[in-house]
């Protein structure tokens, strides 16, 4: 169930944004609170594009708690800041992965930034997802949360769709509501939520039909894991 949420995901990706051809499909990837999985699901996404052979660059833009460079390379001296002051060019700030050879740009931050929003949508952002536009098929930006500042509501105009992350049976309805109402830039550009942190046994009580599809779906999913036991032993 955890890889088909993002296979489903690029499917919304490519259905939406089908007319997009020649360029890099912009995705950022937002939550409307901190800690909410959406750095996991932006990297996710991005190692699983990357694996199935398309040109794919995972950017860490959030700049105030660049939680992706924490996660994947605690090591790197420079990144996205870099870039956007022209100190470095994309090709030499970014890092590879040897086995699915996704790209990753982190940001390093050396001080406090308090003018992240300023930075994400500012005209040097824009020429940089342009630069990104004719390396890549998918460029996947980790974008800041929602609610605390306002950095995705400066920055949406430059992407063409928003994946909002929400945990389970934490984030309250409300606020998310409310944050997607407060901007229709944010809201036309959303193809889909992803519910993270999930409990599987208690997501049947809000299904129709007495949960009949999670039924089918837990045969499904057993059947097809013993076919790949028996495979294997095969081989």
């Amino acid at each position: 169930p955890f890889a088909e949420t993002f296979r489903v995901a690029k499917l919304e990706i490519d259905i939406n944004l089908a007319a997009i051809t020649g360029r890099s499909k912009r995705i950022g990837v937002i939550s409307a609170l901190p800690g909410e999985g959406k750095t996991t699901v932006a990297a996710n996404l991005a190692f699983m594009l990357a694996a199935q052979g398309v040109r794919t660059l995972l950017v860490d833009g959030d700049i105030r708690n660049p939680g992706a460079t924490r996660a994947i390379a605690d090591h790197a001296k420079h990144g996205l800041l870099e870039v956007l002051k022209a100190q470095l060019t994309l090709r030499s700030a970014t890092l590879t992965d040897g086995e699915s050879q996704l790209n990753f740009l982190p940001c390093v931050s050396r001080r406090r930034v308090s003018q992240s929003a300023q930075i994400l949508s500012s005209p040097d952002m824009n020429e940089f997802l342009n630069e990104a536009d004719a390396l890549y098929d998918y460029t996947i930006v980790d974008l800041p949360p929602m609610a605390p500042i306002a950095d995705v509501r400066a920055a949406s105009t430059l992407f063409d769709a928003l994946i909002l992350v929400i945990e389970w049976g934490k984030t309250p309805r409300g606020l998310v509501k409310s944050l997607l109402l407060e901007d229709e830039r944010i809201y036309d550009r959303i193809i889909g939520c992803i519910l993270n942190k999930v409990n599987p046994s208690k997501l049947r009580l809000y299904s129709y039909n007495g949960a009949d599809e999670y039924y089918y779906y837990g045969k499904y999913s057993g059947n097809y894991s013993a076919y790949h036991e028996a495979s294997d032993r095969k081989s």
